[in-house]
């Protein structure tokens, strides 16, 4: 008997992992633009994050021009995270978005704040569950 429409490997519900990992995706995204916008902030307005008086050991500008640079770095590195973040969500469902996900939670554990998620997410998106569902039809030939 053939398989109806909706019982295709295709459309079947994903893994509790690919809900988590879309909060993770949305918050790493909101945090993103946090970043952007407090480098925009210093590329305005440099002046409230300059101290003249800072230590070499201070996390704080001690010029004008040290407080632009940063903000552009900033501004630069957030907006260029948040496309990467976000442009999961665009990218249809293959193997190769299975490894773009594995390649954001890499990027989320480069922070010490984040381990707690992505370490959890790395090991349940590994599993062949995660993998058959990005690629249905593959296998576990993903690697």
């Amino acid at each position: 008997m053939a398989e109806s429409f909706w019982e295709r490997e295709e459309y079947r519900e994903p893994p509790g992992v690919v809900r988590w990992f879309k909060v993770y995706v949305v918050v790493l995204s909101l945090m993103y633009v946090l970043v952007a916008g407090v480098g925009l902030m210093m590329v305005s307005d440099p002046g409230f994050m300059v101290d003249p008086d800072a230590s070499p050991v201070s996390n704080r500008p001690a010029s004008l021009d040290e407080a632009v640079l940063m903000g552009w770095i900033y501004g630069v590195v957030g907006v260029v995270l948040l496309a990467a973040f976000l442009g999961w969500f665009l990218v249809p469902r293959s193997k190769g978005k299975w490894v773009y996900g594995i390649v954001l939670i890499a990027i989320g554990m480069t922070s010490i704040c984040t381990l707690p998620a992505t370490i959890p997410l790395l090991i349940f998106w590994i599993k062949d569950d995660c993998r058959t569902y990005f690629a249905p039809g593959v296998g576990n030939d993903l690697a």
